[in-house]
């Protein structure tokens, strides 16, 4: 990889022109290197009082079957839909250590919400959970006759000794293959992975893993049992790693695999989050979540390929996507993890986009400092913030979406981050209320509730939490399409 430049002149990259999609002034002033190195529904479907379990994607075609085979059209109209949520990221009580070296116990809360009105919280054996009284506990979220997949989330906050720190993750189906990427476990950084396993049957998990030097070191095959949730500390596996992606398969019943992430500085913490799952590598990416404060951040870009690949990283304008200067034709070696520091940028909503010549994965992480200023208008860069109290949230990749459900669990505040990258105005409404967001523009929409999100046209769009009592504790999730999950299928009958 060529070696890029501590600082770029000011000069802007020319503007590439977007296919009927995306265009504002460029806001990146540069990129610098800090190192080098609902698709496919599975669920269960109650057949004739059975159950039967399968993956739409993986295991059925469209096409129609002969008529002397052994198959048979069926209509899918009673269907469950079933989300596993994990245990919180560290139980409580935890101590806060500040910069000037006081501590003190910190508070938990857990926080849930979900936009199914109907449906029921068990915990892995089957005993009924309150969604008021949800503990630190992975449970089960389970929707009987559904037409369209729910959303649902658990957030998690803890404050103590002047420190504040919000955590959230999407409760996920069950699956085979889950890409995750935002964890560390250098300068007192830790990362576990949680396997949760709804099925009674128990299944083996297949752990392959890349970082800023390459890929990471062989992690064991590990069996989780039937109904149970087995966590594995990746710090006493892989030591002193600025940043891990990995890639969790299983040969056996489907998982849900989480990877829960804590930042410090030595002592002083930079709070806690649960690194995003990631869809498919692929050779576009945008992330829409990328709501900077002064303090930046960073983007980790995955190449999980067996070949080089070139990268260049963009921002939205009204002349179309702006490459970044400094972060044009970025190589990234076979089977490593670029991060990319983030200051220089323009505070506020800054959608990045990613093209790459090979398929790639990305996460971005976002920094807000306990005492942040606000009269900056670019990011500094990450290393700044080191020694300084503060949250993060991890941003994950946004796929278009024309019609959403928003959750805001109780007692936490939301903004609604949306992206239009076309060339004409988007119509949406948010709770029945329209909003219009300008051509190849982004814009933030405060969202006092949980609300449906309804669009004229494909847009990219995240959710940002925070604290009701300040602006130190953020946590982003990205916004997902929903789709029907009923129609015809062809069943294969045979035993």
């Amino acid at each position: 990889m060529s070696e890029l430049p501590e600082t770029v002149s000011a000069e802007k990259a020319s503007p590439q022109q977007l296919p009927d999609e995306t265009r504002e002034a460029p806001k990146l002033n540069y990129g610098r290197v800090i190192s080098r190195s609902i698709v496919g529904l599975a669920s269960l479907v109650i057949v004739a009082g059975g159950v039967l379990a399968f993956g739409l994607a993986d295991r059925w075609m469209p096409a129609q079957a002969p008529e002397d085979s052994p198959y048979t059209q069926i209509e899918l109209s009673n269907v469950t839909i079933q989300q596993i949520c994990p245990p919180v990221i560290e139980a409580t009580p935890q101590t806060v250590i500040m910069p000037d070296g006081t501590q003190g116990q910190a508070t938990q809360k857990f926080g849930f919400g979900t936009s199914s009105t109907a449906a029921k919280l068990t915990t892995l054996t089957g005993a009924a959970v309150s969604p008021t009284q949800v503990d630190d506990s992975a449970f089960i979220i389970s929707g009987e006759n559904q037409s369209q997949p729910f959303i649902s989330l658990r957030a998690d906050s803890i404050t103590g000794a002047g420190h504040q720190a919000l955590s959230s993750t999407q409760c996920r189906r069950a699956a085979s293959i889950t890409w995750l990427s935002g964890a560390a476990t250098d300068r007192g950084n830790t990362a576990d992975l949680i396997l949760v396993n709804p099925a009674p049957a128990a299944t083996e998990v297949t752990i392959t893993g890349w970082g800023a030097s390459g890929p990471l070191p062989s992690i064991p095959e590990t069996l989780v049992a039937g109904k149970s949730v087995k966590r594995i500390k990746l710090a006493g596996q892989i030591s002193e790693a600025e940043i891990i992606t990995l890639k969790v398969e299983t040969d056996g019943p489907a998982i849900g695999a989480f990877l829960a992430t804590t930042r410090n500085d030595g002592l002083v913490s930079h709070g806690r989050e649960w690194a995003p799952a990631l869809p498919d590598p692929a050779r576009k990416l945008v992330l829409a979540g990328t709501n900077l404060s002064a303090a930046g951040g960073t983007l980790w870009i995955t190449n999980p390929g067996e070949e080089t690949t070139s990268v260049t990283v963009s921002t939205l304008s009204s002349e179309g996507l702006n490459p970044v200067a400094g972060a044009e034709d970025l190589t990234i070696s076979a089977g490593s993890v670029l991060p990319l520091d983030l200051g220089g940028i323009q505070t506020g909503l800054e959608p990045l986009f990613i093209e790459s010549t090979q398929p790639i994965a990305a996460t971005a992480l976002t920094t807000q400092l306990d005492e942040d200023p606000t009269d900056e208008v670019v990011t500094r860069p990450a290393t700044d913030s080191a020694g300084i109290t503060s949250d993060y949230a991890l941003v994950g990749v946004s796929q278009q979406v024309t019609h959403a459900e928003l959750v805001v669990p109780q007692g936490i505040k939301a903004d609604l981050l949306v992206v239009n990258p076309h060339a004409q105005v988007a119509t949406l409404k948010v709770g029945g209320v329209p909003k219009e967001v300008p051509a190849q523009s982004s814009t933030t929409i405060a969202l006092p509730s949980s609300a449906d999100f309804e669009a004229d046209r494909p847009l990219y769009a995240a959710v940002q939490y925070r604290l009701p009592n300040g602006k130190a504790a953020i946590s982003t999730q990205v916004v997902k399409a929903i789709s029907s999950v009923g129609g015809q299928y062809t069943l294969d009958t045979r035993p």
